[in-house]
């Protein structure tokens, strides 16, 4: 699958039990999990073992997994308790009868004891069909294949900047200062007294200029 040697291939399916082996899932998740996940393979593994690469400073093996939904809309919460249960970075295809799209969870350290990172947010690229999938993982190490992979993923209509990690802050931030927009317009649609309604309208300005010079890149 997407054109990777043959030595990387692992090709195993994963009972999904064995997520629940080595997570304290409550039954809301455990239903969850049993209820919109049809099946999880394990397609390849990329690690200086299995493929001539450097190892990353960040990053010490790429798993690719697919997983099979039960139906197209799904719980991102399902990727959360996946990332939980295996100490890598993960890109997924996500598959739902012929249609897929590819899923990727931004992990960052929490400190230097943490050894793999957590995620902190995951993007998702538009569903198309399965067989015109096909991602770039050209790159000298594993962190450089990994941020290849992140970028290819992220949302075109918003900056990138040269650091991803400053990249990954920024799109979060334009993500929060989106939804204060909305809600200020929200009450602005919903007050009644005129006067109020200009206060709000000012607010309402001042949000937007603020998300407009984050849409520039300009407020890392």
């Amino acid at each position: 699958m997407f054109n990777l040697p043959v030595s990387t291939v692992v090709g195993k399916k994963i009972p999904k039990t064995k997520f629940y082996q080595h997570l304290s899932l409550s039954s809301k998740e455990k239903e969850t999990f049993i209820d919109e996940i049809e099946m999880i393979v394990w397609h390849h593994k990329l690690s200086p073992d299995t493929i001539a690469i450097r190892p990353g400073e960040r990053v010490k093996e790429i798993q690719v997994f697919e997983v099979q939904l039960k139906q197209k809309q799904f719980n991102p919460v399902l990727l959360r308790l996946i990332d939980q249960a295996v100490p890598y970075h993960i890109l997924y295809l996500l598959t739902w009868r012929d249609e897929g799209c590819l899923a990727i969870g931004y992990k960052e350290r929490k400190g230097k004891t943490d050894e793999y990172g957590r995620v902190n947010q995951y993007y998702y690229s538009e569903w198309m069909a399965r067989t015109t999938i096909n991602p770039d993982f050209s790159g000298l190490s594993l962190d450089t294949i990994y941020e290849g992979l992140v970028r290819q993923i992220l949302p075109d209509e918003q900056p990138q900047l040269k650091n991803l990690k400053d990249t990954i802050h920024l799109q979060m931030e334009i993500e929060k200062q989106k939804r204060i927009c909305d809600a200020l317009l929200r009450k602005v649609k919903n007050e009644k007294q005129f006067n109020i309604q200009i206060l709000l309208n000012q607010d309402l300005r001042k949000e937007r200029d603020r998300l407009d010079s984050l849409l520039a890149g300009l407020d890392p």
